[in-house]
């Protein structure tokens, strides 16, 4: 078994230096393949390889639980470092703090974000024992951690494969929990071949036939769901829609309301005189920037009345009065003679941008942080409906939370899912193509078109398989047209949610209960 290093301790060496260095040079390797493989970046081929140099740094080191756990946290670390990069950008729009605290914010941030390996390595340590075989200890580990650890920027090793929709089709049956088991497998069967030749372990040959078949049935059965569902999606009812992005800077959007309604507004005109048979139109989070209230039942006479399309558009809603007024970030549906139909309200708010963390508990952080603001969350999961339509409103990162879909697919029955988001905050970055390669997952889980209506980009129109039929670029202004189906049907995921985790953290409390039992069994 090979270790990092054992030379003896010297006045300028001391012991134990060179295995410290050799481990947390290993780990933030594979923090920075990880990262790389990652949404965003793009690599995806790397996304096998990821977790391998970890898995090393695990297995050759013979570290304990607690150094597992700092080597995983110093990958995340690292992996989410460079992934969210943007982060950094981001403080400085939503917030007026300094530089200074800007980079210590983001540095918490892709320390917490980190947590998640750090726990996914100190189980796969502290397993050793119990389950000898690193492929089963592997998903047994990481499952749960990515499962159940907190995040501020929700994501899954999972969505490393959005490039190649053959693979992630499985996301019906069991969710990125599933996907995630599927890298997770190859990466132990590729630790394991090079396991079995430095470090002289048994040769994996077993590990590698189950890896290369959870390959093959992947792609089999994502084969057969791409070709059903586009079967399907010809025969059911279609609805042609038409996208506006004004790329409206969020700090112009709030001092030049009118601005931002007239570039909507020419740019909708145009979109409808290059394709008259628009039979919907969708302007994205907020780009109406005058607030609206119950007593607004029509816009009829205004602006928007004159438009003569159907609009589901993002706008601000206010309710109450004085220091009681209360905000939300809403979805807005009117006809095409300017009568407001429905309104959805959204439930999860973005940190800083939309409330301050604890900022309830302590009303003085608001003060240090003007520019962030103070909205109410949503209750209702009710659809917006237009003719067949039953449009499920997602407004800004909604779409990347799994378990938040399932539950609006639940209770709402849409037959056609819509993104409204703002990705202005993060600049020229990576992160708004992130932000669609996420929600790719969306369609699939539920197995319904997803309509994306951004600010800045990456808007875009994603069918049932996760593959994107339109998209425009970023920061530009743009328009799309095309027509989505509009699909009935639940999937296994809906039903049965996570399962993959579920199994994994019950493997987990069955092994930790035998170890316990035993333990006090040996004490008597």
């Amino acid at each position: 078994m090979r270790t990092w290093g054992n030379k003896p301790k010297t006045a300028r060496q001391p012991a134990g230096w060179k295995q410290t260095g050799a481990y947390a040079l290993a780990c933030a390797v594979s923090g920075v393949i990880y990262a790389l493989g990652f949404a965003g970046f793009d690599i995806w081929p790397l996304a096998f390889l990821g977790l391998v140099p970890l898995l090393a740094a695990l297995t050759w080191g013979r570290v304990g639980v607690r150094r597992g756990f700092w080597g995983g946290w110093l990958m995340g670390t690292v992996a989410y470092a460079l992934a969210t990069y943007w982060v950094v950008g981001m403080l400085e729009v939503f917030t007026t703090f300094h530089a200074a605290i800007n980079w210590l914010v983001s540095t918490l941030l892709w320390g917490f974000q980190g947590l998640m390996f750090g726990v996914f390595a100190a189980v796969f340590v502290a397993l050793r024992p119990l389950l000898p075989h690193v492929l089963l200890r592997a998903i047994v580990a990481f499952l749960p951690a990515e499962w159940l650890v907190p995040t501020i920027f929700r994501a899954y090793f999972a969505n490393a494969l959005h490039p190649v929709p053959l693979l992630i089709q499985i996301a019906d049956i069991g969710g990125p929990m599933l996907v995630s088991a599927l890298l997770v497998t190859v990466n132990a069967a590729i630790f394991a071949v090079a396991h079995g030749y430095w470090g002289k372990g048994p040769k994996p040959w077993r590990m590698v036939g189950a890896a290369a078949g959870a390959l093959l049935v992947t792609l089999g059965y994502g084969a057969w769901r791409m070709a059903h569902f586009d079967r399907q999606s010809a025969a059911a009812p279609a609805l042609n829609v038409g996208l506006v992005q004004a790329n409206m800077g969020t700090t112009a959007k709030r001092e030049a309301p009118a601005e931002g309604l007239r570039r909507h507004l020419k740019l909708s005109e145009s979109l409808i005189a290059a394709h008259p048979e628009i039979e919907l139109l969708f302007w994205p989070e907020s780009a109406f920037s005058y607030y609206l209230s119950a007593e607004h039942t029509s816009l009829a006479g205004t602006a928007l009345g004159g438009l003569e399309r159907p609009l589901l558009f993002g706008g601000l809603y206010g309710v109450g009065e004085g220091d009681a007024r209360r905000h939300f970030n809403s979805a807005f549906l009117m006809d095409k003679g300017g009568a407001l139909l429905s309104r959805y309200d959204k439930h999860i708010l973005m940190p800083f941008g939309e409330y301050i963390p604890f900022g309830e508990t302590f009303p003085a952080l608001y003060d240090l942080s003007p520019a962030s603001g103070r909205f109410g969350q949503g209750t209702s999961f009710a659809p917006l409906v237009f003719g067949e339509a039953r449009i499920g409103a997602l407004v800004c990162y909604e779409d990347l939370v799994p378990h938040f879909v399932r539950t609006a697919m639940t209770f709402g029955k849409p037959n056609l899912l819509v993104n409204l988001t703002n990705d202005a905050w993060f600049g020229d970055s990576t992160e708004p193509w992130i932000h669609l390669a996420l929600a790719k997952f969306r369609a699939i889980e539920a197995r319904r078109y997803l309509v994306r209506s951004t600010n800045s980009g990456v808007s875009a129109i994603i069918d049932a398989s996760g593959r994107v039929t339109a998209h425009g670029p970023v920061f530009e202004e743009a328009t799309l047209a095309g027509p989505v189906a509009l699909l009935e049907g639940r999937t296994v995921y809906q039903t049965i949610g996570d399962f993959p985790a579920y199994l994994s953290l019950l493997t987990l409390v069955l092994l930790s209960g035998l170890h316990f039992r035993r333990r006090r069994k040996n004490n008597a």
